[in-house]
């Protein structure tokens, strides 16, 4: 195992929410990573640079992408355009939403085809807007909890919790003692940011846990924290107070597109 970090990024999806955007200003549909803002800057490209203070990616950061068979090309010309030779990408060969494999098996394939097992990864979805994001801090909590899986939470109205995101309730030291997928009535007031770190503990347990997994038991990343919980691996909370905005539907897209 190396002493770097490496980053997992998520791009796999195929955009459903977000289609109707498209559909509805007769633009050519592209990945939601791509997506800019007022400037043209896309929601990834931003991403990567926030990322860039845990090292120089390609050399000190390793840094790998995962997406679907549709928006393949488009993410591959960006990488070659903009990070040459610095991030690699892998293809999950699915075409249509239909042939999704689930957002952990794409997960636990990036791992396999980089040789990451055993390294220390941060996994991010590439469709996140983060108006600030301290990796340094976040990085140096994970390296304090690595016996487990490191997830990000944050504040939120219940009503922005139930039916929509994670719930988690948190207990001493951080360390998350319950957590519901999208509960109707949360418990809590912490909902779930899809930012995770994956020691080599977290990620053992991954590969045991998709196998034979049917697919609404690995679509999400959050899917498989109750059951990290309920084998006794630490999943530890690390609370952010910035806002955050996950970028798919037509009037998150629309929010974006008004930012400098």
């Amino acid at each position: 195992m190396s002493n770097n970090i490496k980053v997992a990024i998520l791009a796999a999806g195929f955009g459903n929410r977000a289609k109707k955007y498209f559909e509805e200003t007769g633009q050519q549909e592209i990945p939601k990573g791509l997506i800019g803002d007022k400037k043209g800057v896309p929601i990834l490209k931003k991403l990567l640079d926030k990322i860039s203070v845990l090292g120089q990616i390609g050399t000190d950061l390793k840094v790998s992408l995962i997406s679907n068979h549709k928006f393949f090309d488009q993410y591959q010309q960006w990488i070659a355009k903009n990070y040459p030779d610095q991030i690699t990408i892998h293809d999950n060969q699915a075409t249509t939403n239909e042939e999704r494999r689930g957002a952990l098996v794409d997960l636990a394939d990036l791992f396999e085809k980089e040789q990451w097992w055993g390294e220390k990864i941060i996994v991010l979805p590439s469709d996140i807007h983060l108006e600030s994001f301290d990796f340094i801090d976040f990085k140096n909590f994970c390296e304090k909890h690595s016996n487990g899986m490191v997830m990000v939470v944050r504040e939120f109205e219940i009503s922005e919790i139930a039916g929509q995101k994670g719930c988690a309730q948190i207990g001493n030291n951080n360390r998350i003692i319950s957590f519901e997928e999208k509960p109707e009535k949360p418990k809590s007031k912490y909902g779930a940011v899809p930012i995770y770190y994956y020691s080599p503990v977290a990620q053992n347990a991954l590969r045991e846990y998709i196998k034979d997994k049917p697919l609404k038991d690995v679509d999400a990343p959050g899917n498989i924290t109750k059951h990290f919980l309920s084998q006794g691996i630490p999943v530890y909370a690390y609370v952010i107070t910035v806002d955050t905005q996950d970028v798919g539907t037509p009037d998150s897209i629309k929010k974006y597109l008004e930012l400098e």
